[in-house]
C-alpha cells in the first residue's frame, strides 16, 4: 500500500486481475492513469480512468489526472458523486450523447432531465445553471472557488444553504423567472461583495437591495 500513497503515475493493470482495492487506488494522490489490458474481463479504462468492463460504473478517476475535461461514456450508469472527481485538475466533464441516466451543459454532471445538478469539477470556477434546474441540493456546498454563479431563465427558487460557503462568489447573474433566494441559501457568504446582475424592476433588484450587493 506504501507505492500507493507516494510516487506511482501510471497503474498498469494485466489481463489475469480480477479484484482491485478501489478505495486504496482512489487514495493515491499522484496517480496520473490507469491503463487495463484489453483481454481483461472484469475492468477497462477509458482515457487512463478505470471502469467495470460495460463501462457502467467508474470505478476510480485518478486523483491527480492532468487533463481538464472528461467525457462519460453513453454506457456509464454509476458514479460516487461526491467523491469520484476529485481531482484538482478537472474542469469540464461532458456526457456523451445517449446516456440514458446522466446529461451535462456547460461542463457539469446533471442527471438526464437535468433537473438535478450532481457534480461540478473541482476545477471549475464558472458555474451557468439551466433552467430546468431545482436548486435544492449541496452540490455547491464550500465550493470556495467558484467566482461567477449563472441562473438561466426558468429557475423560481433558491432553497436554504444550496450556496453553502461559496465564499469567492463575485459575480451573480439571476434571471427574471426567481422569485425567491431563501433565508441561509448563502450561508457563510459575504453578499457585500457581490455584484448582482439582473433587470430592473424584478426579484434581482430585491435581492441585491436587501443584502447590500451591488446590483
Amino acid at each position: 500500500s506504501d507505492i500507493f500513497n507516494s510516487t506511482l503515475k501510471t497503474l498498469d493493470i494485466s489481463k489475469r486481475v480480477t479484484h482491485i482495492d478501489t478505495q486504496l487506488v482512489s487514495n493515491a494522490v499522484s496517480l496520473q492513469e490507469i491503463r487495463v489490458a484489453e483481454e481483461n474481463t472484469a475492468y477497462a479504462s477509458v482515457d487512463g480512468v478505470l471502469f467495470t468492463k460495460d463501462l457502467k460504473e467508474i470505478l476510480c478517476y485518478p486523483a491527480a489526472r492532468t487533463d481538464e475535461s472528461f467525457t462519460l461514456p453513453k454506457e456509464t450508469e454509476k458514479y460516487d458523486e461526491k467523491e469520484t472527481f476529485v481531482c484538482e485538475k478537472l474542469k469540464d466533464i461532458h456526457v456523451e450523447e445517449g446516456n440514458s441516466k446522466y446529461s451535462s451543459y456547460d461542463g457539469c454532471i446533471y442527471n438526464k432531465e437535468k433537473t438535478l445538478l450532481l457534480t461540478i469539477p473541482e476545477a471549475k470556477t464558472e458555474v451557468k445553471v439551466p433552467g430546468t434546474v431545482v436548486l435544492d441540493n449541496t452540490t455547491f456546498d464550500s465550493r470556495s472557488n467558484i467566482t461567477k454563479i449563472e441562473l438561466e431563465e426558468g429557475i423560481t427558487t433558491v432553497m436554504p444553504y444550496v450556496f453553502n460557503y461559496c465564499t469567492g462568489i463575485k459575480e451573480l447573474y439571476l434571471p427574471d423567472s426567481l422569485e425567491s433566494i431563501e433565508a441561509d441559501a448563502f450561508n457563510g457568504v459575504n453578499l457585500k461583495q457581490v455584484t448582482v446582475y439582473g433587470n430592473r424592476g424584478t426579484y434581482a433588484e430585491e435581492f441585491a437591495k436587501k443584502n447590500g450587493c451591488t446590483f
